[in-house]
């Protein structure tokens, strides 16, 4: 019923289904993984450009990071401005 009312052949949702994910989602989730356990190991203090910065070395933007933290509800502890020093 499913199909009929997406209009998608039977044969063609299980072989969707079946799948390996693209090589774009297994980076992400293998980048997200690193970026979960670095927050979690500076109990969450660090945002994404901070965390950017530790996986430099990966070749991984910016902004890359920092999307893959806001879908996933991952955010930093921001630092108060000192105002005057």
């Amino acid at each position: 019923m499913m199909c009929r009312s997406l209009k998608v052949s039977s044969s063609g949702y299980y072989d969707w289904r079946s799948r390996p994910l693209r090589t774009r989602a297994q980076d992400n989730q293998r980048l997200l993984a690193r970026i979960r356990t670095l927050h979690e190991d500076s109990d969450g203090v660090l945002g994404s450009p901070r965390i950017r910065d530790d996986l430099r070395h990966e070749g991984c933007s910016l902004n890359h990071v920092a999307r893959l933290m806001q879908v996933n509800g991952i955010q930093g502890i921001p630092h108060k401005k000192r105002w005057g020093k």
